[in-house]
């Protein structure tokens, strides 16, 4: 309940003060498991594809949030998943792939924080974490980007949310889906969502 009226309060509010719009909607699959997979520029991502997307996402969350006991309220009426980063964190991934293989939506950054437009190349790397849970699952991925007029979040900024195509287990290029495998299908993936306009 909480989840439902939240959103369409963020709904509104990110319409009237920074000009939200999304597009792709469509492209949003209704059924099975599902990765949505995003570029992060602001802390305030997560909540958006939430808000606008049909389906619940639960996002992986770097646990340093859960430190704040309001904050932490809030984003686990979201469902977020708490990782520890640097770690090989097995219990937030045994959480993920539960999840997925229930047939549910998992959101990840693969970029493992913000970056601003731009500094994609320069500054940062895919993880490959999505490429693992989905060889794993069979899960679909679905890319969105996230965008503003000049690449900062403010006030009529003009935030934007794209949503592209689905991405088909069968289409993401696995042959054994071994971790060798991993690297290359992540960045293929992200290569997909920062092609997105």
């Amino acid at each position: 309940m909480l989840y439902r009226v939240g959103n369409v309060l963020v709904r509104f509010l990110s319409r009237v003060f920074l000009g939200t719009r999304v597009k792709g909607r469509e492209n949003e699959p209704m059924e099975g498991p599902l990765i949505v997979c995003a570029n992060h520029i602001s802390f305030l991502d997560p909540v958006f594809i939430c808000a606008f997307l049909k389906r619940r996402v639960k996002f992986m969350a770097k646990s340093e949030l859960f430190k704040n006991k309001l904050f932490t309220k809030i984003i686990l009426c979201y469902g977020a998943i708490p990782v520890k980063r640097g770690l090989n964190d097995l219990g937030a991934i045994r959480q993920a792939m539960q999840l997925l293989k229930s047939g549910n939506v998992l959101g990840i950054f693969p970029f493992g924080r913000r970056v601003r437009e731009g500094q994609e190349e320069e500054e940062s790397q895919v993880k490959t974490g999505i490429a693992m849970l989905a060889a794993r699952t069979k899960a679909a991925v679905l890319p969105v980007r996230v965008l503003t007029k000049r690449g900062r979040v403010g006030l009529w900024c003009g935030y934007r949310i794209v949503v592209g195509k689905p991405i088909a287990y069968e289409e993401l290029g696995f042959v054994t889906g071994g971790h060798e495998e991993y690297g290359p299908v992540s960045d293929r993936i992200m290569e997909q969502v920062m092609a997105l306009s």
